[in-house]
C-alpha cells in the first residue's frame, strides 16, 4: 500500500484524469503524473498512492521490488524532474509536498548504483552530488570509487564524494 498523504491526495482527483492499464495479472487505475521517456514512459501514481511506472498504451509495473525501468527517472537531471513534478502537482491540485516527498528516488539511486552499469551509475552520481548521501548510498558510492567498471567521471566524483564525507565524520574514540 502506498503513502496515505500520497493516497488521500490523489483521491481528490477527478475520476476523468485517471487511466485504466494491464499489469500482468490485474488492471490498475492510475494517474499519469510526468512523462518520463521519449518512449512513452510515464510515472504515476494509483489510487492508493502506489508509484506506478508504465506507458498510457501498455503495461504498467508498481510495487516493491522496483523494476530495472524505473531507472529511467534518471534520464533527466534531478532539477527538471523535479520541476516536472512541481507541475504535474499544480495541474492535479495535489500537494507538491507529498508527491516530491514521495517518490522512491533513494532506491532508484541504490538500483543504479547495483546495475553495475556505467551509464546508470553515471546517471545516479550526477543526482547524488546535489543531494545528502545516505548510508546506503555512501556504502555504494564507496565501492564505485574503488571499482574498476565505472566510466572515469563517476569514479572521480565517487572519491570525491567519499573524502567530503571522512571529512566530515567525527573521529572514532579508542578511548
Amino acid at each position: 500500500m502506498g503513502s496515505d498523504p500520497l493516497a488521500r491526495s490523489v483521491a481528490q482527483v477527478d475520476d476523468d484524469e485517471f487511466r485504466q492499464t494491464w499489469s500482468g495479472d490485474e488492471f490498475v487505475t492510475w494517474l499519469p503524473i510526468v512523462l518520463i521517456s521519449d518512449t512513452g514512459m510515464w510515472l504515476g501514481v494509483d489510487r492508493g498512492g502506489e508509484w506506478v511506472l508504465g506507458r498510457l498504451e501498455g503495461m504498467v509495473s508498481r510495487g516493491r521490488p522496483l523494476p530495472q525501468s524505473w531507472l529511467t527517472v534518471l534520464d533527466d537531471d534531478e532539477v527538471i524532474f523535479r520541476e516536472r513534478l512541481e507541475d504535474a502537482a499544480a495541474r492535479y491540485r495535489l500537494p507538491a509536498v507529498v508527491i516530491q516527498a514521495n517518490v522512491p528516488v533513494d532506491e532508484i539511486l541504490d538500483m543504479a548504483f547495483r546495475s553495475r552499469s556505467p551509464y546508470w551509475a553515471e546517471r545516479a552520481m550526477r543526482w547524488l552530488v546535489n543531494r545528502s548521501s545516505t548510508e546506503c548510498h555512501l556504502e555504494r558510492v564507496r565501492e564505485l570509487a574503488a571499482a574498476r567498471w565505472p566510466n572515469q567521471w563517476t569514479r572521480q566524483t565517487a572519491k570525491r564524494l567519499v573524502a567530503v564525507a571522512d571529512r566530515s565524520e567525527p573521529p572514532n574514540r579508542a578511548e
